[in-house]
């Protein structure tokens, strides 16, 4: 993330330990490069590094060295010669340590820009130049770096130029690279997510999707690489996908919507340390022995998400830092070694790391102890590599702040050695039960990001587990079967799918059982002698919300594995109904400039109170979600129009938020046979929304249903969820009607084409009457349906309460919600009368903490 930053280093750190000392203090056997792990600038960015620093980096037994190749440097002048001096000598000193070094190409010189825009030409021969010059030397490369990180005003910080431009840059690189070496690797650049552009890469993705040739080329990239800085975790959610804020599907998800999936690296994951030299505290920033902790659970959450690399981030200082303005000095060290050549805890870590997990054949994630009265809780990790060297390595740590946590850890032996992060023995543990009872340290660092944005410092929010217990366990056997990665928490029904671990015979058939580990109950069968390898839990399987499962499985006849081999905390989904709201985010008026009629209004503005769940209490001055405008026209789905700004009201004692959107088009409502409807949303909140029908005539009709024209084969980035009908009991007109039925289609984002039927995610209807906060009803039962020789999906909601809406007075809006998946709903309204009307606002009564 920081390496673009090259700011002098400036050497005033004294010495604390002699460097002598320290290397006394870990083993003096010089590991093999192990081929998964690696560092960003083994040698400096602008030079070789000494023998010392090489012979560092040897000993870590680190595969790669991610380093950079300048073109503003390498080809200063346009029709200039190509000079890789530079670059020829760090790839020799890597290779001479058995180091591989991953190319980055980035950095244009101003030569290659004209007009505001990228010479592509150039960049392809540079690309086709560099990859030439270290055929057989260099095989992967890296096509820029963090695109997607925008500064603080919202520009690139490193690509100042568009998505689609990157896609045109990230195509001429691959086809340029391929040509020039067709057994090249070529990695998208690395990615800055979850920052501030979460999605670039959907974004890209959907530019990638109308080039005809981009599938048969790979999609133009053979990897991904991600960065991870925030919270450790993000090495195991960013692939798999999590909750939080704002909630994400995860890399591997987005990439199999469109039909193909890639092997994720890490070639960047580091958290910088405070607690030295002119260090200071700030988010993001860990102790030396903080830093410690994230190396070893880094590593081992990479593993279990089955990730390809991890390049930690980065040998010595002198790649990146943070230089405190005041006194230009460094104010964050990222090293695993101090520039002055002294380690740190962190690189016994890392040298520790790699020998517990050397030749580990798989490896699995257990998460406990989550529960709902714990919010944002992140319970136990017990994360295992089976069949290294030395056996099962467990590596265990609590997640979340407090007191220490006792944790029970499932045994496949009688006895384990007890280790610290640092590789030294704690003794050996007998299993009681079949479990191992450890003391599990809490959490200490919760410097999280959050302070930057306008959510603000969670208290409870730890980017950074505590302190590690090693179990090693002398068994070196492996379960026959293994699950997939699974997300850390997710809605029900889930797709879990599982495969062998070694060769198996074709017809072989498996058993699974589950666990609800919540309550201690014992393992429960699900699928017995099943020849699938892939199925929905959750659907027919009774699930209660707020509730951890374990799952495990064995190739059918042979013993079951001693320990659960995956989990999964339940958060919603067919564990009807839904969690509860939050806040009540509520449209207090719609306001056409000048008083302005709805026949002649162009433009208005909006006022937003937001409450507390199910009460007249405003949230306080210091909320820091703002909510987000979106509009829908006609039976058209919605889009976002704006996000509210905040202005303190003083009313009597009260001090509370009144949010404003200014400007909003509402043109659309000139004609009377068209309407115009506002909601509201909030990323990272649950909030319940009322709905603003804002038109002349808003009367229920009946538009004429969207039939899908095709279906999908793989499930779209975004979807569109339309109500295509709310049909009342017998006919019944709106002011007679008791109950309705309603159909639900999902489309395409933006398309004709329905998402695929084997799509197993909740479609839940929500329903709001007059300007009260919206509320589930029902959740939707599939059926498949065929028009014009197509059979496509679509969402059932039977007997339907609507008699609300037999006052003329009253007002009925619904739309659907749909999980998993980014979606953009209609809104259909069900009244007599639905007209434009001012209900008296909701003024506070109080304010909330």
């Amino acid at each position: 993330m920081y390496f673009l930053c090259l700011v002098p280093y400036h050497r005033r750190m004294r010495f604390r330990f002699l460097l002598a000392l320290v290397l006394a203090l870990v083993p003096t056997f010089a590991m093999a490069a192990d081929d998964r792990f690696g560092v960003v600038f083994v040698n400096p960015p602008d030079r070789v590094a000494s023998e010392a620093r090489l012979n560092q980096a040897a000993a870590l037994g680190a595969g790669w060295d991610r380093y950079t190749l300048y073109w503003s440097q390498i080809q200063p002048a346009r029709n200039g010669a190509f000079d890789f001096s530079r670059i020829d000598a760090v790839v020799a000193a890597n290779q001479g340590r058995g180091i591989k070094t991953q190319g980055i190409l980035l950095g244009a010189p101003e030569w290659a820009v004209s007009g505001g825009k990228l010479d592509l030409d150039a960049w392809s021969r540079f690309v086709g130049a560099a990859t030439r010059q270290y055929k057989g030397r260099v095989t992967h490369w890296e096509m820029w770096n963090e695109p997607d990180l925008l500064d603080g005003d919202g520009r690139g910080r490193y690509w100042p130029w568009s998505i689609e431009e990157y896609a045109g840059l990230l195509r001429a690189g691959y086809l340029s690279a391929k040509e020039a070496d067709p057994g090249v690797t070529v990695l998208m650049a690395g990615l800055a997510m979850p920052f501030n552009n979460e999605r670039f890469f959907d974004r890209l993705l959907e530019i990638l999707a109308k080039d005809p040739n981009a599938a048969k080329n790979g999609w133009y990239f053979d990897a991904l690489p991600i960065h991870v800085y925030d919270r450790v975790a993000r090495v195991y959610e960013l692939p798999h996908g999590y909750l939080g804020y704002p909630s994400f599907a995860g890399f591997h998800a987005l990439m199999k919507r469109r039909g193909f999936d890639r092997p994720i690296w890490v070639n960047e994951l580091g958290v910088p340390i405070w607690d030295e030299s002119t260090g200071q505290r700030a988010p993001g920033r860990a102790t030396r022995d903080e830093q410690a902790s994230f190396v070893l659970q880094a590593f081992a959450y990479g593993l279990a998400a089955g990730n390809q690399r991890h390049l930690f981030f980065q040998l010595y200082d002198d790649g990146a830092g943070a230089i405190d303005p005041r006194t230009n000095t460094p104010a964050e060290f990222f090293g695993l070694v101090a520039n002055d050549g002294t380690t740190r805890p962190a690189y016994q870590t890392y040298r520790t790391a790699l020998d517990l997990f050397a030749d580990g054949r798989l490896t699995t994630r257990i998460n406990l102890g989550r529960i709902p009265s714990k919010r944002d809780g992140k319970g136990l990790e017990l994360i295992s590599t089976w069949g290294t060297t030395r056996g099962r390595v467990t590596v265990a740590f609590n997640a979340d702040g407090g007191p220490a946590v006792e944790a029970r850890i499932p045994a496949i032996a009688a006895t384990a050695n007890v280790l610290d992060k640092f590789g030294r023995s704690r003794g050996t543990i007998a299993a009681r039960d079949g479990a191992y009872t450890v003391s599990l340290p809490a959490a200490t660092n919760n410097n999280n990001f959050d302070c930057y944005t306008p959510r603000g410092c969670d208290p409870n929010d730890y980017i950074v587990g505590g302190d590690p217990v090693v179990l090693v366990e002398n068994d070196r056997s492996v379960p026959s079967v293994t699950f997939d990665p699974l997300p850390s928490a997710a809605a029900v029904p889930l797709g879990i799918s599982w495969r062998g671990t070694r060769a198996l015979a074709a017809g072989t058939r498996f058993d699974v059982e589950y666990q609800d580990v919540t309550e201690r109950s014992g393992w429960r069968p699900w699928l017995v002698a099943t020849d699938v390898t892939r199925a929905a839990f959750g659907g027919e399987t009774p699930v209660t919300r707020d509730r951890v499962y374990a799952f495990r499985a064995r190739i059918t006849g042979e013993a079951w594995p001693a320990a659960p081999l995956a989990s999964i905390y339940i958060v919603g989904g067919q564990t009807w109904p839904p969690p509860k709201a939050e806040v009540d985010a509520t449209i207090q008026i719609v306001w056409p400039h000048g008083n302005a009629p709805v026949a002649s209004a162009k433009k208005a503005n909006l006022a937003i109170n937001v409450f507390r769940a199910g009460s007249a209490a405003s949230v306080g001055p210091q909320w820091g979600a703002p909510p987000r405008l979106l509009r829908a026209i006609d039976n058209d789905v919605e889009q976002e129009v704006g996000i509210a700004r905040a202005r303190v009201v003083k009313r009597g004692a009260l001090e509370y938020p009144l949010w404003e959107v200014n400007d909003v088009d509402v043109a659309a409502a000139n004609d009377p046979n068209r309407k115009v409807y506002f909601r509201l949303a909030m990323d990272g909140k649950r909030e319940a929304t009322s709905v603003w029908a804002h038109g002349a005539d808003g009367r229920t009709i009946l538009p004429k249903p969207k039939e899908p024209v095709a279906v999908l084969a793989a499930m779209p980035a975004a979807v569109d969820a339309r109500i295509q009908i709310v049909w009342p009991h017998g006919g019944a007109p709106v002011e007679k009607a008791d109950r309705a039925n309603i159909a639900a289609y999902l489309f395409e984002q933006g398309g004709d084409a329905a998402i695929p039927t084997t799509f197993d995610g909740q479609v839940i209807l929500y329903r709001s009457i007059n300007n009260g906060p919206g509320e589930p009803v029902a959740l939707g039962d599939k059926e498949l349906r065929s028009v014009g020789g197509v059979t496509y999906p679509r969402w059932i909601f039977n007997d339907i309460d609507v008699s609300a809406a037999r006052d003329k007075s009253a007002r009925i809006f619904f739309r659907v919600e749909v999980s998993g998946v980014p979606y953009f709903a209609n809104v259909w309204a069900h009244a007599a009368d639905a007209r434009t009307f001012v209900p008296k606002p909701l003024e506070p009564t109080s304010v909330a903490p």
